[in-house]
């Protein structure tokens, strides 16, 4: 039954592709801010194997990835246009995918985008990824492989979390949150320092937190 509802939440996520998912838009002082985005026309466009939509600043997500290759590696442009995000679900269940290349030009990878892809092994996140939902990389060989205390990846981004603490402190280089606390059923106390600037909606999912201290940098 957990699991059910786990997908069924999950899935509704999906369903909000890609305008609520993508197009806040928040701006701080202290050192980061999220880009405003927002898709104006919900054209589906192809290109090759990749479907995507195209944001009012000329910028891409894309949707799908429908071809076989076991090797991939995301355009940063399509047609003209930067690819800047990975839309939920885009290549889930690929079980042809073995290595996986995501380029600078990537901000976002949406929930389960990468869900079910049970041959991925090699993943290489560009340095400016500062968004990964919950479940992206599930069921993934590359997923099981991170095994530090804490996996931070892309633009800081507190990935995962494999320690068994029930207090956590969050890194001083942490500077956003991912699904790392996503089904913890051990933890139940995290300190959030002022280097955080944000959290992602399923960073605590179906988790045990009772109570996050937060610091004052959270957009």
């Amino acid at each position: 039954m957990k699991n059910i509802f786990r997908y069924l939440s999950l899935l509704l996520l999906v369903s909000l592709l890609p305008i609520a998912l993508f197009s806040c838009a928040k701006n701080t002082d202290s050192g980061f801010s999220i880009p405003e985005r927002a898709i104006e026309d919900d054209t589906v466009y192809k290109y090759g194997d990749y479907s995507y939509y195209i944001y009012n600043d000329n910028t891409a997500i894309i949707s799908e990835y429908s071809g076989t290759d076991a090797s991939v590696t995301i355009p940063e442009d399509i047609e003209g246009n930067k690819v800047v995000a990975i839309a939920p679900g885009a290549f889930a269940f690929n079980t042809s995918l073995t290595s996986l290349s995501i380029g600078d030009t990537v901000e976002i990878i949406g929930e389960m985008a990468f869900d079910g892809c049970t041959s991925l092994s090699s993943v290489k996140i560009g340095k400016n990824v500062w968004s990964i939902g919950p479940d992206a990389f599930n069921e993934s060989p590359w997923h099981s492989s991170l095994t530090d205390e804490f996996v931070i990846l892309g633009d800081s981004v507190l990935y995962k979390y494999n320690g068994n603490a029930a207090c956590v402190t969050i890194p001083e280089s942490v500077k956003h949150i991912g699904p790392a606390f996503y089904e913890n059923e051990r933890i139940c106390d995290v300190e959030i320092g002022n280097g955080v600037y944000t959290i992602g909606s399923g960073a605590f999912l179906f988790s045990s937190v009772s109570r996050v201290s937060l610091g004052n940098n959270i957009i």
